[in-house]
């Protein structure tokens, strides 16, 4: 069933994307659900519905978050926080990877590269909507492998893992955040497919099944992947999670001028 619904789905834009997952992890995902999840964000009639609300609701939070960042629809420009060195193009994608996961029930995925332009002092960010809302045990769950890492709060951390049936896989997700170099912290999506592969296989020797909303937030992964590696360097990605760990119910306090 997942075979042809996959043969069908070879023409979509976002199939290139699905070669970065391990082959195993559609052993470890049940096949229905597979299906489901691709359907609801490959139906242009269910991600069109989401996308009027997501897009409206995303502008409004956009500038309240203190980044140099626009939707490409939207009419305001951000109130971009002082800070001493220049945003990077790096240094907005990271923040807004982890504003969406610390501060929103859902997430437009699409991070590529594609997507962002530079105008002036601003990014313009005209995403493909493919939105996910995820599941509020999920959610709490990455929330706190995310937090248990970069606080260095080890229980809250496998708590985390645990709660996505991966605790078996502690190391191999702490080398995948890249131990302690978070402030120089390189991207590549070769390197991404090849720990996630070893993390999958761990999940089949242990005959455990991964949570479905696993395959949103792998694309999620994806894409950021592909445009930092665009991007090359190396980035400070704990500096980038705390930043987006002080905001106030989502609300960046951005100093008076």
């Amino acid at each position: 069933m997942l075979g042809l619904f996959l043969k069908r789905f070879r023409e979509h834009e976002w199939y290139p994307l699905l070669d970065f997952l391990s082959p195993v992890f559609f052993d470890i995902v049940p096949a229905w659900d597979m299906v489901r999840i691709l359907t609801q964000l490959t139906r242009e009639s269910v991600q069109e519905s989401r996308q009027a609300s997501f897009a409206s609701s995303l502008s409004q939070q956009l500038p309240s978050w203190g980044l140099p960042l626009t939707l490409a629809e939207a009419k305001t420009e951000s109130r971009v926080e002082p800070r001493e060195a220049p945003w990077t193009q790096a240094d907005v994608l990271l923040r807004l990877y982890f504003a969406q996961i610390l501060h929103e029930d859902s997430a437009c995925l699409d991070l590529r590269f594609r997507s962002f332009r530079k105008e002036g002092e601003q990014w313009i960010w005209q995403p493909r909507y493919f939105v996910w809302t995820w599941s509020p045990d999920f959610l709490e769950a990455l929330r706190s492998v995310y937090s248990g890492f970069y606080e260095k709060k080890d229980e809250l951390f496998r708590a985390g893992l645990r709660e996505l049936n991966l605790l078996h896989a502690e190391e191999r997700f702490r080398a995948h955040f890249g131990g302690d170099e978070q402030g120089a912290h390189r991207f590549s999506l070769k390197d991404f497919r090849t720990t996630f592969h070893e993390i999958f296989v761990s999940c089949r020797e242990h005959a455990v099944r991964l949570p479905p909303e696993f395959l949103p937030f792998g694309l999620y992964l994806i894409t950021l992947y592909e445009h930092l590696e665009q991007l090359g360097g190396a980035y400070d990605v704990r500096s980038a999670y705390s930043w987006a760990q002080a905001l106030e119910n989502g609300t960046k306090k951005v100093p008076q001028p």
